[in-house]
């Protein structure tokens, strides 16, 4: 594993496992952070300590409280730090892609496309015929 400068060796970063599952990623997209903590918590077995600790200014306390629903995270800034550090993909926040994102994309694409409830192919109801009334 190739060490990168921003984030301590050995700190927890999302698996590419869960960075790929719909519901994290619809989480990341309404910026629901409650519910991103949980997964990290379900899928990749993170504590609160390990999700808190590489992010400057995040505590244990204060995940559990967004855990818990009394609190939240409005600051953008605070957003950026927690995506740079757990290195989830700034698409996934709505943001531009973070300086470490990888920039061998073909040309006109991200790496990280993000996902967004109303992108989703659903297939369109059959319609019934309508009845001519004489």
């Amino acid at each position: 594993m190739t060490h990168t400068p921003d984030v301590p060796v050995g700190s927890y970063r999302v698996s590419a496992e869960l960075l790929a599952r719909p519901d994290f990623r619809a989480a990341c997209s309404v910026r629901d952070f409650g519910t991103i903590f949980r997964l990290m918590c379900k899928y990749d077995g993170a504590s609160q300590d390990r999700i808190s600790s590489p992010v400057d200014g995040l505590s244990q306390s204060r995940v559990s409280r967004i855990v818990r629903g009394e609190d939240r995270i409005a600051s953008l800034d605070l957003i950026e730090r927690i995506a740079d550090a757990l290195r989830i993909p700034g698409g996934y926040f709505g943001l531009a892609p973070r300086r470490w994102e990888s920039t061998h994309s073909p040309p006109g694409r991200s790496p990280f496309r993000p996902w967004h409830p109303h992108r989703l192919r659903l297939p369109r109801p059959r319609s019934r015929p309508r009845r001519r009334v004489a």
